[in-house]
């Protein structure tokens, strides 16, 4: 299945919070966006190098794009994240105020530099069910003009690779021949055992419990088209409301401010480790009217008489819907694209056009 973990053995720093963003932007789902936040902290001076492994439950691409700039240079990013301003220690200064703590923002790069991380996929120990990236922390050279325990944020952006493929996201379709997503599972976890793909040569159980990192506080946002309604979440959503489409544009480039998104929101303040996973649990169906499923459905079926009354003639279809639409071996053949879309009501229109043609035989 997957899940996402953070993997240090030697446990030289924590995570106090991780922030969870995933962002489906289209209806064709092609473009599917994985935003991770991470608050970390050490004994309050950053004088040591910090090196850990991000493992993602699914494959992303090699390009990614670091968020820290845009959370420093804009308020109204920065407001959107934090629900609040953050403001400058004193001027010049790269550590900022936010909330009650004293932060410094860290950008993501191919080497490690002042305030710049080294982020590099680990190509031998990713698959398509999940992926390995190597961070390296550099020494914070502004850490000790904070004067006090500081903490150091990242924040990354990740596009998946082949959502079609991915454990995380379960799409189906009713329609025969007709790749619309009508409903679909999201299913995401932290740190749950159950949902690694283990190796003996780099990852094994032990490894595992030696080397995770427990997660302080945990928030997970999933993002969707509003054509996708909930059906089903565990554990309760913290809440549901429609995405500010315009103020988030600026955050994330792709999203279309014509359309409308729903936002679900998870909030875990708990510890969560290899002993306590988090699993979110989503899912979503079609808003589709009945209407509209009887219409696709129906054409479906049309589809289907056309290509019988093709290959056998349509004057011997009728003759023979009309003559032998009451036998078994009939009615099995004939319920075949109705079995697949599992329409109890158009069934039922089914069952009323037989009883017409019964009636127009007599």
């Amino acid at each position: 299945m997957g899940t996402f973990a953070i993997l240090s053995p030697r446990r030289n720093f924590a995570v106090d919070q991780c922030h969870i963003n995933f962002w489906i932007v289209d209806n064709r789902f092609s473009k599917v966006f994985l935003d991770v936040g991470l608050m970390l902290s050490d004994s309050g001076t950053f004088k040591d190098q910090i090196e850990f492994d991000m493992l993602l439950p699914f494959q992303v691409k090699k390009q990614v794009k670091s968020l820290s700039t845009d959370i420093r240079n804009s308020n109204k990013i920065s407001q959107l994240l934090f629900n609040t301003t953050i403001t400058s220690v004193k001027r010049g200064s790269s550590v900022y105020n936010v909330e009650q703590d004293k932060v410094v923002f860290l950008d993501v790069g191919d080497d490690v530099g002042p305030s710049r991380i080294k982020l590099v996929r680990n190509d031998d120990k990713s698959n398509q069910l999940q992926s390995y990236w190597n961070l390296i922390l550099p020494k914070v050279p502004c850490a000790a003009e904070a004067g006090e325990d500081i903490k150091a944020y990242l924040r990354i952006r990740f596009e998946v690779d082949n959502p079609a493929i991915s454990s995380t996201w379960i799409w189906h379709s009713r329609m025969p021949f007709i790749q619309r997503k009508r409903s679909g599972i999201f299913d995401f976890r932290v740190l749950d055992p159950r949902g690694i793909a283990f190796h003996d040569n780099y990852l094994t159980p032990q490894t595992f419990s030696e080397s995770a990192i427990a997660v302080k506080k945990l928030r997970v946002f999933v993002v969707v088209p509003s054509r996708l309604q909930h059906y089903f979440a565990y554990p309760s959503l913290r809440h549901v409301r429609r995405l500010e489409s315009d103020k988030w544009s600026e955050y994330l480039e792709t999203l279309p401010r014509n359309r409308a998104f729903v936002a679900y929101y998870w909030k875990k303040d708990e510890m969560i480790d290899k002993d306590n996973p988090y699993l979110v649990h989503l899912e979503l169906t079609h808003d589709a009217d009945h209407f509209f499923q009887a219409f696709t459905e129906i054409g479906s079926f049309a589809i289907w008489v056309v290509l019988v009354g093709q290959i056998f003639g349509f004057e011997t279809l009728l003759n023979g819907m009309v003559t032998v639409f009451s036998t078994t071996a009939a009615w099995a053949v004939a319920a075949i694209p109705f079995l697949i879309s599992y329409r109890a009501d158009i069934l039922r229109i089914f069952f009323m056009f037989n009883k017409f043609l019964r009636k127009k035989k007599s």
